[in-house]
């Protein structure tokens, strides 16, 4: 139950390239929060084949840790764990990284898709929204 350094306001951030358990190929992790009562970090893990380098599971786990009684952390056990994997990791960073929107319901776009052409095509004025039927867009 090794204690980790005090944390200031600014973000701290340690990794290991190797393996800390089976499988995983090392990990990068961030303190997020070192309260009276609880450690808050987050950590985001490689797992596959040590020997070919290839991967085979990202997985990004929040963790929170409760202080002892002596002043330092349980860090060998998790009171609350939470993880995502794979693309899910790329769901959340588009959320946390998303501008401030207006309440409502949207559906990103693949900007290569015949859909962004089309609200291209209207945003730019090359078609009016009343010449787009439900089956498609209208000759202009």
């Amino acid at each position: 139950m090794a204690d980790r350094p005090n944390f200031d306001d600014e973000l701290k951030v340690w990794e290991r390239g190797e393996a800390a358990k089976p499988g995983q190929l090392g990990f990068k992790a961030a303190c997020l929060k070192n309260g009276p009562r609880a450690f808050k970090s987050v950590r985001i893990s490689k797992y596959g084949d040590p020997e070919t380098g290839e991967l085979k599971k990202t997985e990004l786990r929040f963790s929170k840790n409760e202080r002892l009684t002596d002043g330092g952390f349980d860090f060998a056990t998790a009171s609350e764990t939470f993880c995502i994997e794979n693309d899910e990791i790329g769901r959340l960073a588009a959320f946390l990284n998303s501008p401030e929107v207006a309440p409502g319901s949207y559906r990103l776009v693949d900007g290569d898709s015949p859909v962004a052409s089309l609200v291209a095509r209207l945003q730019g004025g090359g078609v009016s929204a009343g010449r787009v039927p439900r089956s498609g867009v209208t000759p202009a």
